[in-house]
């Protein structure tokens, strides 16, 4: 699968949906929302991240606003990570 928006607004799309969150596209201000910031939201938000671009350091948690911002960047590696993305997504997810 190709890293790119499309696909990493999908997987954090899925992700939020799991975790019974509000997931916010704003995606032309160069950021996502992912509306919870439970740990086990925060781990699967930081491992999809990796998936795509190798690290997790665009994650932004807010507690006092109960979300996680993903700051989007350029630098996507060619492929994601997959094993590593449907890790952080519900058996059977398919994107």
């Amino acid at each position: 699968m190709k890293a790119n928006l499309t696909n990493l607004c999908k997987a954090l799309e899925a992700c939020a949906k799991a975790h019974n969150a509000k997931f916010s596209d704003w995606s032309d201000e160069d950021q996502f929302c992912v509306w919870s910031s439970t740990p086990a939201t925060i781990c699967d938000v930081q491992m999809i991240c990796e998936a795509f671009f190798g690290h997790h350091d665009g994650v932004e948690v807010q507690c006092d606003l109960d979300c996680i911002t993903i700051w989007l960047c350029n630098d996507y590696k060619p492929e994601v990570d997959e094993q590593k993305m449907y890790l952080a997504l519900p058996y059977g997810t398919q994107l």
